[in-house]
């Protein structure tokens, strides 16, 4: 591994470990989303937010147990797609606990498809929308 990339895993270990203030998205059977609206940012068409899966029911990674994931998603508002481009898991749930297992990656960009993605489209819809107020109205940003 060279210098930039653990330079980059510990920055996204710690900044998302810094005073996360997650909104609740939604529920599901599996698990509950949260996203952190401070976290938007937007560059042309592309929008970075973090999100939370906190799951009802441990999760196994290699034999270690684990209950949140939190992931740096990037969407492509005018092409509608979606990759993932970090992830963190933790043994407890709301991404506190220890880490099992971070990283930043880059995945291929996957098309959401409404009717058969809802999650990521309302994830998406939800992170363009917002990304758009911040470039029109700062002054909308939440505070940090």
């Amino acid at each position: 591994m060279n210098a930039q990339t653990i330079f980059t895993i510990l920055l996204i270990t710690m900044s998302s470990n810094a005073m996360a203030e997650w909104t609740r998205h939604s529920d599901g059977s599996e698990f509950t989303v949260y996203i952190e609206l401070s976290t938007i940012s937007k560059s042309g068409d592309l929008v970075k937010m973090w999100t939370l899966r906190d799951y009802k029911v441990s999760q196994n990674f290699n034999g270690r147990k684990w209950l949140s994931i939190k992931t740096q998603q990037e969407f492509n508002c005018k092409n509608m797609q979606v990759r993932s481009v970090a992830a963190i898991l933790h043994s407890n749930n709301m991404g506190k606990g220890s880490v099992v297992k971070n990283g930043a990656f880059t995945s291929n960009w996957d098309v959401i498809n409404p009717d058969k993605l809802r999650l990521p489209y309302q994830l998406m819809d939800n992170a363009c929308t917002f990304g758009s107020l911040y470039e029109i109205a700062p002054e909308r940003r939440p505070p940090k």
